[in-house]
């Protein structure tokens, strides 16, 4: 088996043999061009290393090239080589560009479908971390409040026991002591000195139990001399509020009684009114007014007018407008509609022309006698039948629309009538 690069059966290898007889080189130059030429049809694309190699003996056929399978509707075969190698690679370029639009698409998908993943899979693990903290942190705070407890508690059971064992102590120490002094026989200076010394803090008890109690004596003076400073504080209060309240009062009777002056001094003026030169400035204060007035409502009157018809000239082309709306939209209807009635009187000539209806014409056959025999009754005469020219004959050749033509012309076109006497 010899490699080949082709598909074809029949295959002649060209090649250029030196120091041979013209008859050899002619019968394999012959051979060449009887050989078909070209790639056989095959399913997909092959691309060869060279098109230009084939061999005289038949091969098995063996590809080892580029292979693509393209799903093609229609068939990639043409008129010339060159154009079918053509189509083909144009096939092949739309398939290489239709999968990486796929695989384009598929990618963006993914990134898509990813990114809300992740997104989603970032906030769970936010919440989730922020949930954790949070229990984390009342987990603390609930073991540290626990932990404080138990540490108040167990020094408040210390201590209780310290003060409970401090007390036994106190007592048993004291029931001796006075045990021993009602003995006489076993009384010791030592024991006076004791006894002296318990006189002593006896005493200073008293003192400190007295300073306890002047301390709670001052605390309660000064407790009252606290609400009492308070109490001043708020009736001082209470008075600047009733004084901003008669300030606004007497500002409002301050007021009133001014209006009540300047009233009293217009009034006092009024008779000075009548003067001549007052009299003047006060027509022509007035003339002025009444001007400013004027000129003010003709102005107002006038932007209403302007308005007014600025609304009326747009509700007329609004109005013009909707009735060249109309008019265009029943044109495009009867323009719509005439052509379909043509279309459809068209198509009737046309099955009318071509499609005979026996009834019709023996109707229509019956009557043309009838109008025949009334007009040859009526003259007196006879009927001659019309003999067919050649110009009558159908004629070979004519298209459809020709012969629809030439059918509606001869309807349009009156008959003649030929009468003769039964002389002639």
């Amino acid at each position: 088996m010899s490699d080949s690069d082709t598909d074809s059966e029949d295959e002649i290898q060209i090649k250029k043999y030196f120091n041979n007889d013209l008859l050899s080189a002619i019968k394999q130059a012959k051979h060449a061009q009887e050989s078909r030429s070209g790639i056989k049809r095959a399913p997909g694309h092959h691309l060869l290393r060279n098109k230009k190699q084939v061999v005289i003996v038949k091969r098995i056929k063996a590809y080892d090239g580029r292979h693509w399978n393209v799903d093609c509707d229609n068939s990639l075969e043409r008129a010339t080589k060159r154009l079918t190698i053509n189509a083909v690679i144009a096939e092949e370029d739309k398939e290489q560009l239709r999968r990486v639009k796929e695989e384009e698409n598929t990618s963006e998908q993914a990134r898509k479908v990813l990114l809300d993943l992740h997104a989603e899979f970032f906030a769970n693990m936010s919440l989730s971390k922020w949930r954790q903290a949070a229990e984390e942190a009342e987990e603390t705070f609930d073991v540290q409040s626990q932990l404080s407890d138990v540490q108040c508690q167990l020094v408040r059971q210390a201590n209780s026991k310290d003060i409970d064992n401090q007390t036994e102590e106190e007592k048993f120490r004291q029931l001796k002591l006075v045990t021993q002094m009602n003995n006489k026989a076993t009384r010791t200076l030592s024991q006076e000195d004791l006894l002296i010394a318990m006189a002593e803090s006896n005493r200073k008890k008293i003192i400190v139990q007295t300073d306890l109690v002047e301390a709670f004596a001052r605390y309660e003076d000064e407790k009252s001399n606290v609400t009492q400073e308070y109490n001043t504080a708020m009736f001082e209060v209470m008075d600047e509020s009733l004084n901003s309240i008669k300030q606004m009062f007497n500002k409002r009777k301050t007021r009133r009684e001014s209006l009540v002056e300047q009233n009293r001094r217009v009034a006092d003026l009024k008779p000075l009114m009548k003067e001549r030169t007052y009299q003047r400035y006060m027509h022509h204060y007035n003339i002025v007014m009444s001007n400013l007035r004027n000129a003010f409502k003709k102005v107002r009157a006038r932007e209403e007018e302007i308005e007014a018809e600025s609304r009326r000239i747009t509700e007329e082309r609004k109005v013009i407008m909707q009735e060249q709306l109309v008019r265009k939209h029943a044109m495009k209807w009867v323009t719509f509609a005439f052509a379909k009635e043509r279309q459809r009187q068209i198509t009737e000539c046309e099955e009318k022309a071509f499609k005979s209806d026996p009834f019709y014409d023996a109707v229509k056959l019956a009557l043309a006698k009838v109008q025949r025999e009334m007009i040859l009754h009526k003259f007196n005469g006879k009927w001659v039948d019309k003999r067919k020219t050649s110009t009558e004959m159908p004629v070979e050749g004519l298209t459809e629309h020709d012969r629809m033509l030439k059918t509606m012309r001869m309807k349009s076109r009156r008959k003649s009538c030929v009468v003769k006497e039964d002389d002639d």
